[in-house]
């Protein structure tokens, strides 16, 4: 499997700083329904993107794409 380098602490911190600022674009969008239930596709498309996030973290912190 091809290798990946690490994040350097900057590169982590920006990182991290992004998913914190879509995580609010996220959860109005699980929201965003008037009768205030979550809506299932906006639910999938908020776990795929966690699940990115999470395979982009396992890459880094082991050097191996798609841990």
């Amino acid at each position: 499997m091809p290798r990946r380098k690490p994040f350097t602490n900057v590169q982590f911190a920006r990182y991290a700083a992004s998913i914190a600022s879509r995580s609010a674009s996220w959860a109005r969008d699980i929201l965003d329904d008037t009768e205030g239930s979550p809506r299932p596709e906006a639910v999938e498309r908020f776990c795929q993107e966690i699940a990115g996030v999470l395979d982009r973290i396992s890459e880094v912190s082991t050097g191996v794409e798609g841990q």
